[in-house]
């Protein structure tokens, strides 16, 4: 069974720690649950206030350039089933390893990685490589395009995270990373998405991301769900309604198990998220989107209507 913590609970555990689910293998699975050690929630973190937004760099995206895969050849290591796209470990030349994903989602993931980090959410460095080689495993040579993201040194992955039961229950900013699921019609959202990591000798030493992005861009829902799919994502309304200080989203999960925060979304969450948004110029949407492999013609449809969605939540905000 999934925990759902109350917020009495989830406030309560803010000041003594907070337990985190693991992942599951799949959507029917049974999760099991694993306590690890309490924390400070002061080291904790879900979101930079402080990010320049209008003059980041979305091409290069989270960590710049030095994260960048430049090899063109890789070792293989081993294979990652864990999710429903096919995937693998590898490591370069200079014995840096990297998690590699194939498929559609490898153009999705690396731009809607580089949206969140954007408006302040944490993220590691994903990258797109359209050509690169395969140094042994089960299909050496040429490979299709692919997701790149390093094990940077320093950084251990320390479990999963829950939509329900984590330090920032029940806080705007929380709240608006639901809203920017729905921004990106991410409907994948399961805790096994959701990691906790440590970082040796930095502040703060927790970052809690919603990392494997990848099932967004397309058409959201609990059975008809699509992904990389720009006529879907064309087509499906942002905001449901609003009644008084709540507002209800057209948005929906892939997973009945997952509690879906609109329930107390408010408007000024979705006013929130959308102004911070909206600090990105035109061409910073379109380097995200070249990052991702993706032609101009095909991007500018994606840019048009992510940004229609944001001025449809400034102008609830504007009711207000």
């Amino acid at each position: 069974m999934w925990m759902h913590a109350n917020r009495r609970r989830a406030a309560s555990r803010r000041a003594a720690g907070v337990t985190f689910a693991v992942a599951i293998a799949g959507a029917s699975a049974c999760a099991s649950v694993e306590r690890l050690p309490d924390f400070d929630p002061a080291s904790a973190s879900l979101f930079e206030t402080d990010r320049p937004i209008a003059t980041l760099d979305l091409y290069h995206g989270a960590g710049g350039a030095r994260w960048r895969p430049t090899a063109r050849t890789y070792r293989f290591e081993k294979l990652d089933t864990t999710g429903v796209s096919p995937g693998m470990e590898v490591e370069d030349a200079a014995g840096l390893r990297w998690d590699v994903k194939l498929g559609p989602e490898a153009r999705t993931e690396v731009v809607a990685a580089r949206l969140l980090w954007a408006a302040g959410y944490h993220q590691p460095p994903t990258h797109y490589v359209a050509e690169w080689t395969l140094e042994g495993g089960p299909s050496p040579g040429a490979q299709p395009p692919a997701r790149f993201r390093p094990e940077i040194p320093g950084w251990k992955n320390e479990g999963n995270w829950s939509w329900s039961d984590n330090p920032f229950a029940d806080t705007r900013e929380l709240r608006a990373l639901y809203v920017m699921m729905a921004l990106l019609n991410n409907w994948d959202l399961k805790t096994a998405q959701n990691v906790v990591y440590s970082r040796e000798r930095e502040t703060p030493r927790l970052l809690f991301v919603v990392r494997d992005v990848g099932a967004s861009f397309g058409r959201s829902g609990w059975f008809d769900h699509t992904k990389d799919d720009v006529a879907g994502f064309e087509r499906e309304p942002f905001l449901r309604g609003v009644d008084g200080d709540r507002v209800s989203l057209h948005f929906r999960t892939g997973y009945r198990r997952e509690p879906r925060l609109d329930d107390d979304l408010r408007v000024g969450d979705v006013a929130w998220i959308c102004e911070r948004l909206a600090r990105l110029r035109t061409e910073q949407y379109r380097d995200a989107f070249r990052a991702g492999g993706y032609a101009r013609p095909e991007a500018d449809r994606f840019v048009a209507r992510l940004e229609a969605k944001v001025q449809e939540g400034l102008a609830l905000g504007s009711r207000r």
